[in-house]
């Protein structure tokens, strides 16, 4: 296609030059005349007239196939003997349920206390610490004729509280104590029985009218009834 242009590029410029010095001699000597024929020129100009955008262009032919990109490399990097089948998206649905968190509450601690207080010594061996209007000593539990208990203060207990069950109907104090998650303070009037526990302070003694302050004997404190504090032998603060 440039070859056919260029031709007519100098085609038209030799007839414009023949054209501005008409009659001049040609190689024969003599008059050279331009062949001004139609079909000439007009062929010429159509040639030099062809729009280059509608020409059909072979891109596939341009690519120059020494830089072309060899695919195949690719697929020599996948092992397929390796068995591995990428198409297959992994289930994330059994994802570990991280809502639920453990239980850290900390377990409670049985491990039996040193030694049990009791006005002074230390009970042990499965003693109790025997308390009466008399004493309070360490004694087994089937021998105490007083307040045969396994504590005789609630931090002992380890959040639970130091409860005596009492008897005062034959006159003189008998009952046992031992730990318990609850113990409201109760007297029976008619049978002369009731439920207290020990205490630190009067404010630890609430919710009964007749166990209105805290008592102590043999040095373990507990809610008693300070008007019966000389009957019973015991201290009110």
């Amino acid at each position: 296609m440039r070859v056919v242009l260029l031709g007519s590029v100098l085609l038209a410029f030799a007839c414009t030059r023949n054209l501005s010095n008409p009659g001049q001699p040609g190689d024969d000597g003599g008059i050279f005349e331009p062949d001004l024929s139609p079909s000439v020129a007009q062929v010429d100009m159509k040639i030099a007239e062809v729009d280059m955008t509608t020409a059909p262009v072979d891109m596939a032919a341009a690519v120059d196939s020494a830089t072309a990109i060899d695919l195949s490399v690719l697929d020599e990097g996948l092992d397929q003997s390796s068995g591995d089948d990428l198409a297959v998206v992994p289930d994330l649905a059994t994802r570990a349920d991280l809502t639920t968190l453990p239980d850290l509450t900390p377990a409670p601690d049985l491990t039996p206390p040193p030694g049990l207080p009791c006005n002074g010594d230390s009970c042990s061996g499965g003693d109790v610490c025997c308390l009466s209007q008399a004493s309070g000593v360490c004694e087994t539990s089937g021998s105490c004729s007083g307040i045969a208990t396994s504590c005789t203060a609630s931090d002992q207990c380890r959040g639970q509280q130091c409860c005596f069950q009492i008897d005062v109907s034959s006159g003189a104090v008998s009952g046992q104590g031992q730990c318990q998650a609850r113990c409201p303070l109760t007297f029976n009037i008619a049978s002369l029985t009731g439920q207290t526990h020990t205490c630190q302070t009067t404010s630890d003694c609430h919710g009964s009218n007749i166990f209105d302050a805290c008592c102590s004997l043999h040095g373990v404190s507990f809610c008693a009834s300070r008007a019966f504090a000389g009957m019973g032998g015991y201290t009110c603060n």
